[in-house]
């Protein structure tokens, strides 16, 4: 295998949450998060009836602004 490979395969995988969970991660107002998301901003997973962010790509995202 190659070296990138082996490094998508050993990396852990990305945290996940709901926008709550998320909120209180990155000190946000939950309702802030759940506009993202109607808006279009923040991208979510389904996860039955929860929706689950990727905290990491959110928190890359808000850096760049």
């Amino acid at each position: 295998m190659a070296s990138d490979e082996m490094r998508v395969l050993q990396s852990p995988p990305p945290l996940m949450l709901p926008p709550r969970k998320c909120a209180e991660a990155l000190g946000l107002p939950e309702y802030t998060i759940r506009r993202w998301l109607k808006d279009g901003f923040v991208k979510s997973v389904p996860c039955g009836r929860k929706q689950l962010i990727n905290v990491e790509a959110l928190r890359r995202r808000l850096e760049e602004f």
